[in-house]
């Protein structure tokens, strides 16, 4: 069943294409493969548009999450940072906003650059 409903909608999807390709014809007096290239292509760049827009906002959240790692990380003191930093390192579940905490033991000598590892 969900075979034939992802037919039916292939179908349908192939169909809006098919009627707006031939409206880009009849609007530009050009073939039907050069309309449909035009139309693809005019998707592929939109498409590629979404995903780098998308990309630098993921960009953004995770700086600003590295940042407010760092502000909370700052204000804990030594032993609380030690025991977080081993716990994580225990559990392997270090993310992105860590750097923030990892940064914060840097600059109070914690740890050193070879240590991260």
């Amino acid at each position: 069943m969900a075979t034939f409903f992802g037919f039916c909608v292939l179908g349908f999807v192939l169909y809006l294409f098919h009627k707006k390709v031939g409206e880009e014809q009849d609007n530009s007096g050009d073939g039907y493969i050069i309309a449909a290239i035009r139309i693809l292509i005019s998707f592929l760049i939109e498409a590629i548009k979404s995903l780098v827009s998308s990309g630098i906002e993921k960009g953004r959240e995770n700086e600003e999450k590295i940042q407010q790692k760092y502000e909370t990380s700052s204000r804990k003191s030594d032993e609380e940072i030690i025991r977080e930093l081993k716990r994580k390192k225990q559990e392997d579940s270090f993310t992105i906003a860590d750097k923030g905490l990892i940064q914060v033991a840097k600059e109070r000598g914690i740890i050193k650059d070879k240590e991260i590892n």
